[in-house]
């Protein structure tokens, strides 16, 4: 899902001075990588969804993974391990799908906007590659594919994508009315948090307990979303500043790692009450929190916001080790019930 793009309102141009323009390299096919084996008709969609960058589904599944292990350790009756494995596998294959839905939407409404960013001005839609009525069509393609998926897990958690349907398709309308775009990605985003409950049937609303412990990972993953979002839209600065609009990079310049830490702390302070709410164990809150934290920590310190480079490598790596930190002590947590 991109937010991670330039918040540029419509009627701003970029103003690119002549010798900026003429650094700016012509559209190539690939000669490497998995979109090189494609056909050629093929590799503008495959572009289109991000084929060849994974980085962004395997973000938007962590809050299902959190959410399917969070439930089993609220059910009654904890899901087998070979079920829960399999309902992360629909899961999974159900965020790569609706991100890939994501990417082809903004790119349709932002191809304009696209156009006059450096990083994005050869995505398909910007460079006219594919046509708005055949980027529509497939959008709709995916947007069944992404339901089946969801039907095929159960009923009920088709129903519970249909919040994250809406919100998906007012995000790239949401960057033209808002300093803070990134809070309305967010809310989609962790939206898999609570669709992770139903996925391995449990009610999110059944118990005050199992509602609340719901609440308090959503919220962490939709401040998760704003502090890997900021990093990412780093790389587009200069751009931003040249359309005249306000972005979070832009508002915080100087000051981002001071909010990046002050989002890392909320989002594992809004991480302990799931513990409690559990009765986890204190291998929950070393894995989970302190764990998280630490990966957090790190990137915070690490990352060079200056360098386009650094953003993006951190964006990729950076949630993958957070990720897959803080489902340590969800993980071990389900395996402690019988």
């Amino acid at each position: 899902m991109n937010s991670h793009g330039s918040k540029l309102r419509s009627g701003h141009q970029i103003h690119s001075s002549p010798e900026r323009t003429a650094k700016l390299s012509a559209y190539n096919a690939p000669q490497t990588g998995l979109l090189s084996l494609l056909p050629e008709q093929c590799i503008p969609y495959a572009e289109l969804i991000r084929l060849d960058k994974p980085a962004g589904g395997i973000y938007l599944y962590f809050p299902s993974l959190f959410g399917s292990l969070l439930a089993s350790s609220c059910a009654s009756t904890p899901p087998s391990p070979s079920k829960l494995a399999w309902v992360n596998l629909w899961l999974y294959l159900a965020a790569m799908i609706y991100r890939s839905l994501a990417c082809t939407w903004n790119d349709i409404l932002d191809r304009d906007i696209d156009r006059k960013v450096t990083r994005t001005r050869l995505r398909p839609m910007a460079r006219g590659a594919i046509s708005v009525e055949k980027a529509v069509a497939f959008t709709l393609v995916q947007v069944a594919c992404g339901s089946v998926l969801a039907y095929r897990l159960n009923a009920i958690c088709f129903y519970y994508t249909l919040p994250f349907l809406v919100i998906l398709g007012f995000y790239p309308y949401g960057k033209r009315i808002t300093f803070y775009p990134a809070m309305i990605l967010g809310l989609g985003w962790a939206w898999g948090a609570v669709i992770g409950f139903p996925a391995v049937g449990v009610d999110p609303f059944s118990s005050t307990t199992t509602t609340q412990a719901m609440s308090y990972l959503y919220a962490s993953n939709i401040v998760w979303c704003i502090l890997y979002d900021t990093i990412y839209s780093h790389q587009d600065l200069e751009d931003d500043k040249l359309s005249g609009v306000k972005s979070i990079p832009i508002k915080f310049e100087g000051q981002t790692k001071r909010l990046l830490a002050t989002l890392a702390v909320l989002q594992i302070a809004l991480l302990i009450p799931c513990g409690r709410l559990i009765d986890a164990s204190r291998w929950y809150y070393v894995g989970t929190c302190i764990g998280g934290g630490l990966t957090l920590a790190l990137m915070i310190v690490t990352v060079d916001l200056k360098q386009p480079k650094s953003c993006m490598w951190w964006f990729k790596w950076g949630s993958l080790i957070t990720g897959l930190v803080i489902s340590t002590g969800f993980l071990y947590e389900y395996s402690q019930h019988p």
